[in-house]
């Protein structure tokens, strides 16, 4: 089964967005609110997700950053990304999103696919 690294911008600060779009995206998703900003985790026996957004200078920025794993076939992760594309887009919000092939330790093997 091949895996892919998933990489992406979801540009709101708006923490109750992000939440609407990622249980829309994913369904139940945990949350962690830390002292400066907030996570979100979810994970499958396919998927694993991470999305925070970032402390910079002391100053939460107003955009959330994905980080993740899928496993499955290529038009399967490129379908998966583009339900959360489209999911932001419902709810006025730009996301930049990427995926790429990688091996069992984790190295790149194919080229980045943005959306």
């Amino acid at each position: 089964m091949q895996r892919f690294e998933l990489s992406g911008e979801i540009k709101t600060g708006d923490d109750a967005v992000v939440v609407a779009i990622l249980h829309e995206w994913l369904g139940e998703v945990k949350f962690k609110e830390r002292v400066a900003n907030e996570e979100f985790t979810y994970e499958d026996t396919q998927t694993s997700i991470y999305v925070t957004n970032p402390v910079v200078d002391g100053t939460t920025r107003p955009l959330f950053l994905l980080d993740g794993l899928r496993q499955g076939n290529e038009d399967d992760v490129r379908a998966f990304m583009a339900t959360l594309k489209e999911i932001c887009a419902s709810q006025n919000v730009d996301a930049n999103l990427a995926y790429w092939e990688v091996n069992e330790d984790g190295d790149d093997i194919g080229e980045e696919v943005e959306l």
